[in-house]
């Protein structure tokens, strides 16, 4: 098990980085996956601390036949923890199709485009996903093998803004081993 805390390690990150201030309002990615259940829970630690207002939302892309059990569990993680949710299915791979898109990009387009859209209904000015330290190496690993110049390097940025929201990754810093033991802890 970690030894990491890992809501202290975010709450380091949002308050060095400036990702989140205090009364904004976020919309949180969450798959259903433990690096996103595990950003939901610690986004709910820390919620009433940084005044947060948030608003959990979950794609269904129904390339599984399990989804609708990760919709379901995620809807239900919602109300035991009191944040409103917003559960969507979109026909992913039509869309992929229709727009000539691969799966897996299409998949991360129409998930945000979701995330966008969910985050303008709440007047939210943030979108949170779980991207963790193990994603960012992996990110500038492939970009290395793939061949890239320098502003290939920095990986995935702390936050970058889409149209009028913010997409924030308060869990870049944080490992996952460290996510997974702050899950068998909590």
């Amino acid at each position: 098990m970690s030894g990491v805390d890992v809501v202290a390690a975010v709450q380091r990150a949002m308050s060095t980085y400036r990702v989140l201030p205090s009364g904004a309002r976020v919309v949180i990615g969450v798959s259903g996956g433990a690096d996103s259940v595990a950003l939901l829970h610690v986004l709910t630690r820390l919620q009433s601390r940084l005044r947060l207002c948030l608003h959990v939302a979950h794609l269904d892309h129904g390339l599984r036949l399990e989804s609708g059990e990760d919709a379901a569990f995620v809807q239900r993680l919602g109300a035991q923890w009191r944040i409103p949710s917003t559960i969507e299915r979109r026909d992913v791979q039509a869309i992929c199709a229709q727009q000539g898109w691969s799966l897996e990009e299409g998949a991360r387009r129409v998930r945000y485009q979701m995330f966008l859209d969910v985050a303008r209904r709440q007047s939210a000015s943030h979108i949170a996903v779980a991207h963790t330290a193990d994603d960012q190496a992996e990110t500038v690993l492939m970009r290395l093998i793939r061949g890239t110049g320098l502003m290939g390097l920095g990986a995935i940025p702390m936050m970058r803004p889409l149209e009028e929201a913010w997409v924030v990754r308060p869990l870049l810093h944080v490992w996952r081993r460290d996510v997974l033991g702050h899950l068998a802890k909590e």
